[in-house]
């Protein structure tokens, strides 16, 4: 480990400017773009009922056949269904 040339200099020994070096003639990378993400997560509340039945719903389109079923997939289709003259108040 002694023999290791990182390891034997003391960096707190150095100079001030030599440790972080001069930044001005240094040129900062530009910053890649973030990803646009496909999916935003996202809480809501359901009713214990409510997710038996969707859970039940996954359940036996699984066991009909159905590939990739899950409970996201039946709700985001449910969304896409949905017409604002279906809309009945809360419970």
């Amino acid at each position: 480990m002694a023999d290791d040339p990182k390891l034997s200099r003391n960096p707190l020994a150095m100079p001030e400017d030599l440790l972080y070096g001069d930044r001005s003639t240094e040129p900062l990378s530009p910053r890649k773009p973030k990803a646009e993400r496909d999916v935003v997560l996202a809480t809501f509340s359901l009713y214990p009922e409510d997710i038996e039945h969707l859970n039940q719903l996954v359940k036996d389109l699984k066991t009909s056949g159905h590939r990739g079923v899950n409970k996201s997939r039946i709700v985001r289709q449910a969304i896409a269904a949905y017409r604002p003259k279906d809309y009945r108040p809360p419970r």
